[in-house]
């Protein structure tokens, strides 16, 4: 018996010596492929903030520059129509046929994958239709803090990140808003086509600018809340915007 333990001591510690070697080696490879993926991982992650950094600021470049050209273009009823002098010869040529037929809400938003029956209004939240530009963060911070102290939440489009389109999370927003605030100081296209898909739907919209003497002529004669300061600003947005809710 004693031979025979031995035996397998010596057996087994040979085994040992034999395999140590190997499971070392693997445990380190293990570890060393564990440590790669997860500086990987880190170092995508870090690519992928970059890189929507760099997106962020590149957007916010071309929105600057886009509304120091929109407030040019479109400043006086005479400038509008040469800016858009194809479009108005284009529409003079068309027959006008009146309809008494109402808006197709579904069929407007089919095409965006939206059904007006699946969403539902929140009576709390306010949707806010600005420029994605830095220079009117200001502007939002003033509108934000207003409606909050009211009791509402504030979202704006570019708050949530969406794949693909946009446009969709930003319609989707204006429908189960309870109200929309569109700030037009910066003559921005896109607020201005968000703004005119919220009428089309009937939303209450509240229409901000820090001036009137560059407000297209063809909504002049909407209510504006014009301020020179954001202090102003929140001043007259409280009192807007309590009497848009007693309205509501």
């Amino acid at each position: 018996m004693d031979d025979l333990a031995r035996f397998l001591s010596s057996a087994m510690l040979q085994t040992l010596v034999t395999t140590l070697p190997i499971v070392v080696i693997v445990y380190v490879l293990i570890r060393r492929l564990i440590r790669d993926f997860i500086k990987g991982q880190q170092r995508s992650r870090y690519d992928d903030a970059k890189h929507e950094a760099v997106l962020s600021e590149l957007r916010a470049s071309y929105e600057h520059r886009i509304a120091d050209l929109n407030r040019e273009m479109v400043a006086t009823r005479d400038r509008w129509e040469d800016a858009n002098h194809l479009i108005i010869t284009g529409q003079r040529n068309q027959r006008l046929t009146p309809s008494n037929n109402a808006v197709d809400v579904e069929g407007f938003l089919k095409p965006y994958g939206l059904d007006p029956k699946q969403i539902e209004v929140d009576a709390d939240k306010i949707f806010v239709l600005t420029p994605f530009s830095s220079d009117e963060r200001g502007v939002y911070e003033a509108i934000k803090s207003v409606c909050t102290a009211a009791g509402f939440v504030v979202v704006r489009g570019d708050e949530r990140r969406a794949d693909g389109d946009i446009l969709p999370q930003i319609i989707e927003g204006i429908i189960s808003s309870r109200i929309v605030i569109a700030n037009i100081s910066s003559r921005n296209p896109n607020v201005f086509f968000e703004l005119g898909i919220a009428m089309a739907l009937g939303k209450p919209t509240l229409l901000l600018s820090d001036t009137l003497s560059e407000v297209p002529f063809d909504v002049q004669s909407r209510r504006i809340i014009v301020f020179k300061s954001t202090d102003e600003l929140r001043e007259r947005l409280t009192t807007a915007l309590l009497q848009t809710v007693r309205k509501v």
